[in-house]
């Protein structure tokens, strides 16, 4: 989990030596892995993971409607979530503050131009970039990862906001809906959006997912910033979500990371991806202990991947075979 590799001989040592045997030992050498640069490989792909940034691959951006997507855009916003995520455990607070609103990041000449920043002489380089870039739901890995071709996709951007940052459970509708994207560019996402709304058997769902996924609409689907969408409106990215109103994600990011909830279902996240399955009613009271601790910790990341060890379902295997 800590290392994405074989136990090194430090971890041997303390393992035939018996250290292993009890909750402390185990934490005293959690906390040695955690603190070691082995640590990035698994902080990248939970986050990867976590972000479905892996939809990248996928992504093919009509590029006369978005020239910013250069033939090395891909590579360089997985590289880009790579560092942002590093750096902002390893060299930054290490918060889930800092990862949800930190507006630094590292940039080449690609995502430079992405962002509105200027751009490096070669190479990477470090930049601030701006209250309208909060933390890492504004990389272009995950917005460019949650888009369409020709259009922005607010349902996936959405869905992922409830599912993977409110621990949300939604069942797909029994018949599919029309697709959002249209050849039609006449008429803005959130129009044809409401068409969805609209239909009894979609709106219970769209109700939930609609506002946060419109939130990000001031993003094109590279991730770059716009004022207006495709059919000249001017962009409208404001809504409400449990009785909060936002303008935009800018303000919606924040309230999230400050939510208990959004930081109770980040570390249910990480506690899926250290046991390799969903959560289940038996996990119940490993769960809330996770999320007490994450929380009276302030967020702390790295506290929370020592924590993870501490689980019963980390520690025990059960004989019967059963998860």
């Amino acid at each position: 989990l800590l290392t994405d590799a074989p136990p090194d001989a430090l971890l041997r040592e303390a393992a035939a030596s018996g250290a292993l045997s009890t909750r402390e030992g185990v934490a005293l050498e959690a906390a040695r892995l955690v603190a070691a640069p082995t640590i990035t490989g698994p902080l990248i792909g939970f986050h990867s993971d976590w972000l479905g940034a892996d939809r990248l691959r996928a992504a093919h951006p009509d590029r006369t409607l978005y020239p910013l997507w250069t033939d090395g855009a891909r590579e360089s916003a997985e590289r880009e979530l790579a560092l942002f995520v590093t750096d902002v455990v390893w060299n930054g607070a290490g918060t889930f503050d800092a990862l949800m609103t930190s507006t630094s990041s590292w940039v080449d000449a690609d995502l430079a131009a992405i962002h509105g920043v200027e751009a490096p002489a070669e190479g990477w380089e470090p930049r601030d970039l701006g209250p309208r870039r909060p933390g890492v739901l504004t990389r272009v890995a995950f917005l460019a990862a949650h888009a369409h071709a020709r259009e922005s996709a607010p349902v996936q951007r959405g869905t992922f906001m409830v599912r993977q940052l409110l621990c949300e459970t939604m069942s797909p509708p029994a018949s599919a809906p029309p697709p959002l994207e249209s050849e039609d560019l006449g008429s803005s996402v959130r129009d044809r959006l409401a068409q969805h709304v609209s239909d009894p058997a979609c709106a219970g769902c769209h109700a939930r997912i609609d506002p946060p996924g419109l939130s990000f609409e001031h993003f094109d689907p590279v991730g770059a910033w716009r004022e207006d969408w495709l059919s000249g409106d001017p962009v409208d990215a404001s809504g409400e979500l449990d009785g909060v109103v936002f303008t935009d994600a800018t303000d919606l990011i924040p309230l999230l990371a400050d939510s208990p909830r959004a930081r109770a279902c980040y570390a249910r996240r990480w506690y899926e991806y250290a046991i390799a399955r969903p959560a289940q009613n038996v996990d119940a009271c490993s769960l809330r202990t996770l999320s007490r601790r994450f929380e009276e910790s302030g967020g702390d990341l790295r506290s929370l991947l020592v924590d993870l060890t501490m689980t019963d379902a980390f520690l025990r295997t059960r004989l019967d075979g059963a998860p």
